[in-house]
């Protein structure tokens, strides 16, 4: 997989003659990220956009669907590392996208979305976690839990949507 660019790195660069130094901004790829093709399945248009958008930004390769049964399409035709799906959707939920995915042998790891309304009287959570969702994530969320969820599914604890992970001393 290739490596992503992150947001830009600000470094103080000191230069002899002038005595001042200046601040440069820079773009760099980071070796310890991996790209990721994400399938997003939502049936709200503007969460869709929104996360499609927030990972584009960090350099993923985006697909969304507006239901489980498009998703599920799409799974049998194109290769995904990871699927980030509402558990709550009006025509074949994210719970039944999951049950086909293992019926079908199709390993992607799912990161399983939900928040209010139903979701928050009933254990769906529990129920996506016992049908093979890496990492659950509630409505509203942050960048941050966004990221948090994505790298547990990915087994890529270094990923961030907005920071280069720490660097290594060479331990």
């Amino acid at each position: 997989m290739a490596g992503i660019l992150f947001p830009p790195s600000v470094i103080d660069l000191r230069f002899a003659g002038d005595g001042g130094s200046r601040r440069v901004h820079l773009m760099r790829p980071h070796k310890y990220i991996s790209q990721l093709a994400v399938l997003v399945v939502d049936d709200e248009p503007a969460l869709c956009a929104l996360l499609v958008t927030m990972l584009q930004d960090a350099g993923h390769q985006t697909m969304h669907a507006a239901n489980g049964r498009q998703a599920l399409r799409m799974l049998k035709e194109k290769k995904f590392d990871l699927v980030i799906c509402d558990i709550l959707m009006p025509e074949y939920d994210g719970l039944e996208l999951m049950m086909d995915m293992k019926k079908g042998l199709l390993s992607v790891p799912v990161v399983a979305m939900s928040g209010g309304g139903e979701a928050a009287s009933f254990p769906y959570f529990k129920m996506a976690k016992g049908l093979g969702a890496a990492a659950v994530l509630g409505k509203p969320f942050t960048k941050d839990q966004l990221s948090a969820a994505i790298a547990e599914a990915s087994g890529q604890r270094n990923l961030a949507l907005n920071q280069c992970p720490p660097r290594h001393n060479g331990n």
